[in-house]
């Protein structure tokens, strides 16, 4: 059985909509996520509804994978895996293959007027080319052509064995040039650019692009040579683009979006900023082919939303800064991609982090790599009881993230206030410090999904929890493997659920330190705690603690765990008052303490402390662990 602690958080799911690259209309597909992909009530789901009861039994089920009326997963090709019939008589003699076109583009594919752009192309098995419409018969590998409105534009292939074709579009757009050699008098067309993009952008409407030819655009373009920093507005509807990909700078120029929905692409930042703050649901800046070099950051505000498409973050991004991305109020940064390699020079300080995410902001990370980072990868904290802060990675990697010392310093992830964080697949990996740090007065939530992986850092997930709140905890088919610390470490309440993972060979495996108010409840099945340094399980404890439970398998429900190979035992429970464990049907340091050869337990077999105390329970009172 699986148990779920989170639905996917819905920051994955902007991928879905807005424009499909440079030249699409910046506002095309803003409604549909206002209505599914930016609604909070698709968000994650509330804790009291995704934690189990003490029986440990998941509130809803999950999700099967998708299928076709077929029984092929979806997407599957339906055939049998031969070539496609073509229609050759004779046996086992296909005939000269069609030619291959395996590339045809055009770059720049959106241009403002009339204006140039190469057309490329990659063919093999041709014997003839041709470009329609008006281009006719091409030679080599590109050309350049002159477009006066939007085209789609068709290359064919002809060889021996037939005809092959492949189209590309150019979409004219209306809107403005930009240049360093410019002027402002001018009609900002290619030949007559405007000079400073302040006035471009105050010329541009809906439905417009500012085009950036390549140069340095910077205080003083924009005419404020002592300026701390120069801010420009970007409209609604408007894309801000370069004419070639990041052939254009821009350098201490905050561009902020206010309303609306819009697109920048194709720019380098060098010290700039990427502001959005919008006010509504559902109004994003998309972001595409940008390049980030010292200190650019990205800013989102109010319900505004930052998506940056794959390849955005080109590089890899190093940075000096303390943040690259800060969100706060309920904005949403999605990045798609990517590398940040932040140079190991950044210093460990509780509130430096390269993201930033405060109140009721949320942050997805989707194939993204951080490493090389002595502070914090990202510090969440949020402000609202009902509407927490969200922080999801998919597919992601942390390498090389933090320090050693106080947690809320050198964490990889730390997290302040009321959290969810969820790790799909995703991995935290030979940090300094703890992969997650946890330093709340609200409650928090973790769930390690489908792979996550902490391992080989200062310790796994390090908690310190106020009597007020807990720490719900999921792993589901994910480890805690091989930190030098605890792999997790409690103090205060929590309800840790454990289903097909590994917690194994850490300083310790799970070390628990509830206070006299504190509630702890842990329930596992089918996990290891395997080889950690002292115990797979430990309890210490000072005072008296009615709210405890643990449930590691029961008669009706057999556990599947294995406590094996812990250098002193695999639970120790250190506590004043009478605890009862329920461990059924689970795997044993084999021969020890009445566990039979294979390391089992006959059923119904009751070790009680204190006197029986050995290496795969420890009870210093008169606990009781139920076989």
């Amino acid at each position: 059985m699986r148990v779920s602690l989170l639905a996917l958080p819905v920051v994955l799911t902007l991928a879905c909509g807005g424009p499909d690259g440079p030249g699409a209309d910046a506002a095309e597909g803003g409604d549909a996520l206002a209505r599914d992909a930016l609604s909070r009530d698709a968000g994650l789901a509330a804790p009291d509804s995704a934690v189990p009861d003490a029986s440990g039994a998941a509130d809803a089920a999950e999700a099967p994978d998708a299928w076709d009326a077929s029984g092929a997963d979806a997407g599957e090709p339906l055939s049998d895996g031969g070539a496609p019939d073509t229609g050759v008589i004779g046996p086992g003699d296909a005939g000269p293959a069609a030619p291959q076109i395996s590339r045809f583009a055009a770059a720049p594919s959106a241009l403002v007027g009339t204006g140039t752009t190469t057309l490329s192309f990659e063919v093999t098995g041709a014997t003839s080319l041709s470009i329609d419409p008006a281009v006719g018969t091409v030679t080599g590998t590109s050309t350049t052509v002159t477009v006066s409105a939007s085209t789609v534009f068709t290359l064919r292939a002809v060889g021996p064995g037939g005809a092959t074709t492949a189209t590309t579009a150019v979409v004219l757009r209306p809107g403005y040039y930009v240049s360093p050699g410019g002027l402002d008098t001018n009609p900002g067309t290619r030949g007559q650019p405007f000079k400073t993009l302040a006035h471009a952008l105050r010329q541009a409407s809906s439905g417009m692009s500012v085009v950036l030819l390549s140069g340095l655009f910077d205080r003083t373009n924009e005419g404020c040579p002592n300026c701390v920093n120069v801010r420009v507005t970007l409209p609604n509807g408007v894309e801000l683009r370069g004419d070639r990909p990041r052939a254009a700078t821009l350098e201490q120029i905050t561009v902020e979006q206010i309303s609306g929905t819009s697109t920048v692409a194709d720019l380098a930042l060098d010290g700039a900023t990427l502001a959005a703050t919008m006010a509504n649901l559902g109004e994003i800046m998309f972001v595409q082919g940008v390049s980030f070099s010292n200190d650019a950051i990205l800013s989102a505000a109010g319900q505004a939303a930052i998506v940056m498409r794959p390849g955005s973050l080109s590089g890899p991004y190093t940075t000096r800064a303390r943040n690259f991305a800060f969100a706060l109020g309920e904005s949403t940064i999605l990045i798609q991609g990517g590398e940040i390699d932040a140079g190991n020079l950044i210093s460990p300080n509780f509130g430096t982090a390269l993201f930033r995410i405060v109140q009721q902001a949320r942050l997805g990370l989707q194939g993204v790599t951080i490493r090389n980072a002595r502070g914090s990868a990202i510090m969440a904290s949020g402000s609202g009881p009902t509407r927490p802060v969200q922080v999801s990675l998919q597919d992601s990697r942390f390498e090389r993230v933090g320090s050693a010392g106080n947690c809320g310093a050198g964490g990889a992830i730390v997290l302040v206030g009321t959290t969810q964080l969820l790790l799909n697949n995703s991995a935290i990996t030979d940090g300094g410090g703890a992969a997650i740090c946890l330093r709340t007065t609200a409650n928090a939530t973790v769930a390690l999904q489908n792979g996550a992986i902490l391992s080989g850092n200062g310790g796994g997930i390090t908690t310190e929890i106020a009597a007020t709140a807990q720490l719900l905890l999921g792993v589901d088919h994910a480890s805690i493997n091989d930190n030098t610390g605890p792999g997790v470490d409690l103090y205060g309440s929590g309800r840790l659920v454990l289903d097909q993972g590994s917690v194994s060979r850490n300083g310790v495996g799970i070390q628990l330190h509830p206070g006299s108010l504190d509630r702890v409840f842990v329930r596992a099945r089918g996990t290891n705690y395997l080889a950690n340094g002292t115990f797979g399980l430990a309890v210490l404890a000072g005072s008296s603690h009615p709210s405890l439970g643990f449930d590691f398998g029961t008669a009706a429900d057999q556990g599947g765990n294995r406590f094996v190979g812990n250098t002193t035992a695999g639970i120790r429970l250190e506590v004043q008052d009478i605890v009862a464990v329920d461990a059924s049907g689970n795997g044993w340091n084999p021969g020890v303490q009445g566990a039979d050869a294979s390391g089992f337990y006959t059923a119904g077999t009751v070790i009680t402390g204190p006197a029986a105390n050995g290496g795969n329970v420890q009870l210093v009172n008169g606990s009781v662990v139920r076989f």
